[in-house]
């Protein structure tokens, strides 16, 4: 009984079948017992068994087509609600892209956080585009009006630094000393403040004061051993007692 018990049933279109030949072969042999003489009753009674057969066969293919038509609309649903999930999330970006235009934005800028208003980011890199493509005095203005505008930016320690190195790069070497003590003053522990130290040395040494440029190179080799800036310091330091220094190019960072 429990090997019974594991037959599977036949589908429905197998089972028809199945009852159709019965039918045909009961008809069969019905006419065998009485000499093919059937009865109009039981011609009717088979006919109609016929005719459900039929019908049931043409209610098994509606259901067929019926099922294939809910799938394909459950499909064309899906695309939907793709797409439309795909619409939102553009959406909302562009809402957040529109925001950050008119809100202001947190930012890390080289560990220093803050926020950032509309179009000041964009107003630091076009001064510092300016420097790099050598309009000094292009840059020079950008980046005292960024200073004076911005006061309390993520981006004013740069700015410092790079107005630095634009007004020595030309030739002001009393305004470069100006925004470098400022920088100083203002983020003495900024990763980019051995790189400041030793463009004030060198401003220093431009501007005549031999023995502060000496006490400024030590002061960098002393703190910050490991940095690049104090190897060039040492370089420096141990030419400096002997030479009138007459440096044509400004000392500055290789990355912006």
């Amino acid at each position: 009984m429990a090997k019974n018990m594991l037959i599977k049933k036949p589908k429905l279109q197998y089972q028809l079948i199945g009852f159709c030949i019965c039918v045909a072969l009961t008809q069969s042999a019905y006419g065998q017992i009485f000499g093919n003489k059937v009865t109009t009753e039981s011609a009717k009674s088979i006919e109609a068994i016929q005719v459900t057969i039929l019908d049931l066969q043409r209610q098994l293919e509606t259901v067929k087509l019926e099922k294939s038509q809910l799938q394909g609309q459950i499909e064309l649903l899906q695309k939907q609600v793709d797409d439309l999930s795909l619409a939102y999330k553009g959406y909302y970006k562009d809402i957040d892209t529109r925001m950050a235009k008119i809100e202001p934005q947190s930012v890390d800028v080289e560990g220093l956080v803050g926020d950032v208003q509309p179009g000041e980011k964009q107003a630091y890199e076009n001064a510092l585009k300016s420097f790099q493509l050598g309009q000094l005095e292009k840059a020079d203005g950008e980046f005292s009006a960024f200073i004076q505008k911005y006061t309390s930016s993520p981006y004013l320690p740069l700015a410092l630094y790079w107005l630095g190195n634009t007004k020595y790069a030309l030739k002001n070497y009393g305004g470069a000393i100006g925004q470098y003590e400022i920088f100083l003053a203002k983020y003495p522990n900024h990763q980019r403040t051995p790189s400041v130290m030793f463009g004030l040395a060198n401003a220093q040494l431009e501007n005549g004061n031999k023995l502060i440029a000496n006490l400024l190179l030590a002061e960098l080799i002393n703190k910050y051993p490991t940095s690049p800036e104090a190897l060039q310091a040492k370089a420096l330091l141990s030419t400096v007692g002997r030479l009138t220094i007459d440096l044509n190019s400004p000392v500055i960072a290789n990355n912006p």
